[in-house]
C-alpha cells in the first residue's frame, strides 16, 4: 500500500511538472519547443544578446542571470552586460561603484541603491552577481531623466543636440500605432507624440551606444516594448551594427495569460514574430482565475 502510495504521488508530480510552462522555451520562427541545452548552445553563436523583460520581477531576472551564466560558461568569452537601467554618461560612477561591488566592497542591495536608488530593483542582484563571477564588464548604455525630461515635454525638437545621434530616425507607423495602445490611459492624446520621441530616441542612443562596445559579446537587457517584434531598439541596432550576429529573447511571465493565450504570444498577425525565442517563467492563470 505504501508503495502504491508513492508511486500516485510521482506519478502526479510528474504529470505536474510535464504541464509546467515556467522554463518552457520556444523557437519562434517555427513554433518548436527547445531543451535549455539547445537554446544555450544557439545563443551562444551571436555576438550580441538581446534579451526583452518585464521589469523588476524575480523569475526573469532569476531567468536572465541563468542564461547570461549558462551561455558565457558554454563558450568562454570576454563579454559585457549593457543595461537599459544605466546612463553612459554617468558610467565614471558606474566603473566606480560596479569595482567595489566586484571586489566585495559593496552588496548587491548597496550598489543598486547608489545607482537607481529604488530596493525595487534588487531582483537584478542576481544579474549583476552573475556578470561579476564570470569577470564581465557593466555598461550603461541609456540617457539619464533629466536627458529625457525636454523631450516628453516638448518633443524631439526640444533635446539637447548633444544626445541626439548622427543620423537619428523616429519609429515606424506600426510601432507608433503600437505605442498608442501601450500608453492608453497612462496620458493625454497630445502628449502622445512627445512621449514617443523619448520612446525612439532611447531605442537610437541604446542602439548607438551598443555600437561603440568592442568586446566579444554583448548581453542587451531592456523592456520588451523596446525589443518586441524587431522593432524599436533592435530596429537601431540593425541599423548601427549591421552584419552583426544577433540574436532576441523574449521573456514571457506566463502567470499574466490563460494557458490557451501563451502561444498567442509568440506571434501577431500584424506585426509578426515577437522574437528568435520566446523563454516562459511562472505558470499560467488557472482555468477558475480571472
Amino acid at each position: 500500500m505504501r508503495n502504491l502510495i508513492g508511486l500516485l504521488i510521482f506519478l502526479i508530480s510528474s504529470s505536474t511538472l510535464a504541464n509546467s510552462w515556467n522554463g518552457k522555451i520556444f523557437r519562434v520562427s517555427d513554433r518548436a519547443e527547445v531543451s535549455y541545452n539547445d537554446f544555450v548552445r544557439d545563443v551562444s553563436d551571436h555576438r550580441y544578446v538581446i534579451i526583452g523583460e518585464n521589469h523588476m520581477t524575480t523569475e526573469v531576472q532569476d531567468a536572465e542571470a541563468r542564461t547570461i551564466n549558462d551561455v558565457i560558461n558554454f563558450k568562454k568569452e570576454n563579454f559585457v552586460f549593457a543595461w537599459e537601467f544605466l546612463a553612459y554618461s554617468q558610467q565614471p560612477l558606474v566603473d566606480r561603484l560596479w569595482d567595489s561591488f566586484v571586489s566585495g566592497k559593496l552588496t548587491g542591495e548597496e550598489f543598486i541603491k547608489a545607482t537607481l536608488y529604488n530596493p525595487a530593483n534588487n531582483t537584478y542582484i542576481p544579474i549583476l552577481k552573475t556578470v561579476a563571477e564570470n569577470g564581465g564588464e557593466l555598461i550603461g548604455i541609456n540617457l539619464t531623466r533629466e536627458e529625457k525630461a525636454p523631450v516628453t515635454k516638448g518633443g524631439i525638437k526640444a533635446a539637447d543636440p548633444k544626445i541626439v545621434p548622427s543620423g537619428y530616425e523616429i519609429g515606424g507607423a506600426d510601432y507608433y500605432k503600437r505605442f498608442q495602445e501601450s500608453m492608453d490611459g497612462h496620458t493625454t492624446p497630445d502628449k502622445i507624440s512627445n512621449y514617443f520621441d523619448a520612446q525612439c530616441l532611447t531605442d537610437d542612443v541604446m542602439a548607438n551606444e551598443l555600437s561603440r562596445i568592442s568586446a566579444d559579446k554583448v548581453f542587451v537587457i531592456a523592456g520588451h516594448f523596446h525589443t518586441d517584434y524587431f522593432d524599436g531598439f533592435v530596429s537601431r541596432a540593425n541599423v548601427r551594427i549591421p552584419n552583426q550576429s544577433k540574436i532576441v529573447i523574449r521573456i514571457l511571465d506566463a502567470s499574466k495569460f490563460k494557458e490557451e493565450e501563451l502561444m498567442e504570444q509568440l506571434v501577431h498577425v500584424k506585426y509578426g514574430n515577437v522574437a528568435d525565442y520566446a523563454y516562459f517563467v511562472k505558470e499560467p492563470i488557472a482555468a477558475n482565475q480571472k
